[in-house]
């Protein structure tokens, strides 16, 4: 069952709407364009996995798209799929390139067309995300409810 269905996010509507008003020479155009792709490349990552949720029974899931939530700060979840023996949290990302996590640090490098970037750790994000939800979980007199996680990269070719 999908509890919350998957949206263009905010932020790229925004974008959208500013893009609208903004005049094609104006120099903060380009930086809305690149916000723009950039969400809008998070949001088809997402569209992605919806074949591979179609394919789950009607019940006893429950599947939530990103569902926000406060601990002591807010934090989203890209897809969090509940279920009566335990609930799982997806971090999608959708990246071009060659990743690589280096052994024994938090330490993530994406190499794409020559260039070579430090990116945020997924694998991080999805853990700080479980432990936020499980403390979300805890305040809400929910305990001993297993939450696991994964992270899944949508680019095949990444």
């Amino acid at each position: 069952m999908n509890c919350m269905e998957l949206r263009i996010p905010n932020q790229a509507l925004q974008c959208m709407a500013l893009l609208r008003r903004v005049p094609k020479n104006h120099p903060v155009r380009p930086i809305v364009e690149k916000d723009l792709r950039s969400w809008m490349k998070g949001y088809y990552g997402e569209k992605q996995v919806e074949y591979y949720l179609s394919l789950l029974p009607e019940e006893p899931y429950y599947i939530f798209h990103g569902l926000r939530l406060k601990d002591k700060k807010y934090f989203q979840m890209d897809l969090l799929i509940l279920t009566q023996n335990f609930g799982l949290i997806v971090e999608i990302k959708n990246i071009s390139g060659r990743i690589f996590f280096k052994k024994g640090s938090n330490s993530v490098t994406r190499v794409y067309e020559n260039m070579e970037e430090g990116i945020s750790n997924p694998i991080e994000q999805v853990k700080r995300h479980k432990m936020q939800f499980f403390n979300w979980l805890s305040k809400n007199q929910i305990k001993g409810y297993p939450i696991e996680h994964l992270v899944t990269f949508r680019k095949t070719s990444t």
